[in-house]
């Protein structure tokens, strides 16, 4: 089972161009993708304080890893959420859009920090098993 690469983006070059700091020495290769964390904090019951859900995230964004050095790795911003206030829209394709008008507007997660910066977490993303198509069945 291949282990998972967690770090941090440690620089922006630009709106496109991230350094992660993490390099060859901890297995980064060149089309490695990572996932741009946005992890919640501990959501806790109001009815049952020891009812705590814990380690919840959202992707801000993915990276495709461009070139690797020993223990930092330039990546390209290949996908992107962005909030605005009732909705998400992830800018790879898949949209999340719903409104909700009537909610209390004291969020859990101030929308500056769907931002992309320095320091937010990035972890591998493994590519998915290829898995071969079904044969058919032989007659015989």
């Amino acid at each position: 089972m291949e282990r998972l690469i967690e770090g941090k983006i440690a620089a922006i070059i630009n709106p496109s161009n991230i350094v992660v700091n993490r390099g060859s020495k901890d297995g980064v290769t060149v089309e490695m993708t990572f996932s741009v964390r946005l992890n919640l904090p501990d959501i806790i019951d109001p009815d049952n304080p020891e009812n705590v859900l814990k380690a919840i995230f959202f992707e801000k964004g993915q990276l495709k890893v461009s070139k690797v050095f020993d223990n930092m790795s330039f990546c390209t911003l290949i996908g992107r959420t962005v909030y605005e206030y009732g909705s998400m829209k992830t800018l790879h394709g898949i949209d999340r859009h719903t409104v909700y008008p009537d909610l209390d507007r004291s969020l859990l997660i101030d929308p500056s920090e769907w931002k992309i910066k320095v320091g937010d977490q990035v972890i591998h993303i493994p590519p998915t098993a290829k898995t071969e198509p079904a044969k058919p069945a032989s007659g015989t």
